[in-house]
């Protein structure tokens, strides 16, 4: 589990009592994280192994949107236990999707957020989550902006072959390194990706 710090202020606006956000795959827990809570309550949750009993994220992988979470449906004692010691009762999950790439948040909240708070919390998470995948695409190599780059720009595998005097094959395994790189499970979101980046802009040197 790696850590990142780049997130929308609102968060913990409507939040104050905590959230976590993560990116990534839940189920094989290789997610980047960001989390206002304790570290005391970090490092409880991460070595017992909390994160697949979560209420927060069990409720969150039910789909994209805002879902309702509570503390009494957790089944485990300890992990009930420490979540009401900590004062961690109930709250809401806000799920985004892009191309395969999940960003979750689990907020706690003495009462649910209003409509207004869920649709300025669900633009905060949006903006968190493209803010992440945008930062990952700037960390791709030259190579791979080069075929961004000339797919921007409409070109197809055998032209961007030809003009980077490369075999069709390598086109495509820089395509697959590039979603690999940015987290999304298709080319032409990882090429939105990196417009939104500014990486399109420029031409190949």
């Amino acid at each position: 589990m790696h850590f990142f710090s780049d997130v929308p202020d609102l968060l913990f606006d409507v939040a104050p009592q905590g959230f976590a956000l993560g990116v990534g795959s839940f189920k094989t827990g290789e997610i980047d994280v960001h989390t206002s809570y304790s570290e005391q309550w970090q490092e409880l949750y991460h070595n017992r192994g909390w994160l697949a009993q979560d209420p927060a994220v069990t409720s969150g992988l039910r789909g994209p949107g805002v879902h309702q979470w509570d503390a009494t449906s957790i089944t485990e004692p300890d992990f009930k236990d420490a979540c009401f010691g900590y004062g961690l009762r109930s709250g809401s999950s806000i799920t985004d999707t892009v191309a395969g790439s999940l960003c979750l948040v689990g907020l706690t909240t003495q009462k649910d957020l209003t409509d207004a708070a869920s649709q300025a919390a669900c633009r905060a998470v949006r903006q968190a989550h493209m803010g992440y995948l945008t930062s990952k695409a700037r960390l791709l190599h030259a190579q791979h902006i080069d075929v961004v780059y000339l797919a921007a720009k409409g070109l197809r595998a055998k032209e961007i072959s030809a003009k980077l005097d490369i075999s069709e094959e390598t086109v495509k395994q820089r395509k697959t390194a590039v979603q690999k790189q940015i987290g999304v499970n298709n080319f032409v979101a990882a090429v939105n990706i990196c417009a939104i980046a500014g990486l399109t802009l420029h031409p190949i040197k």
